[in-house]
């Protein structure tokens, strides 16, 4: 996946969404450093990401790097415990792309 096709815009947010969970485990994890870098190299591939881009709601997600950044950053530099974070929320959209499909949600009624 990281080696095949890497002019293929899919495989390039595919390969961001997967680092952005790397980031996400260092983070469960304790690594400071390994949260930051990954998360910078996640950025690099999602930063211009267009809306609906694979069928999903990246709203969220500019704020919740934002966020993400700043206590990674911060932990990698002071130390100390890890920080509570809440990753960005990724919805599907529907097929044509105008309403949130959200996996969370209605859970149990059916």
């Amino acid at each position: 996946m990281w080696r095949r096709r890497p002019d293929d815009r899919a495989m390039v947010l595919l390969q961001g969404l997967i680092q952005l969970a790397v980031s996400l485990e260092h983070h469960r994890r304790g690594n400071p450093h390994g949260a930051r870098v990954l998360l910078a190299r996640a950025w690099s591939r999602l930063h211009d990401v267009a809306p609906g881009e694979l069928g999903l709601d990246w709203t969220d997600l500019p704020a919740a790097h934002a966020a993400l950044h700043v206590a990674f950053a911060s932990w990698d530099r002071d130390g100390g415990p890890p920080p509570s974070v809440v990753p960005p929320r990724l919805a599907l959209l529907d097929p044509r792309g105008t309403a949130r499909c959200d996996p969370h949600e209605n859970r149990g009624n059916g």
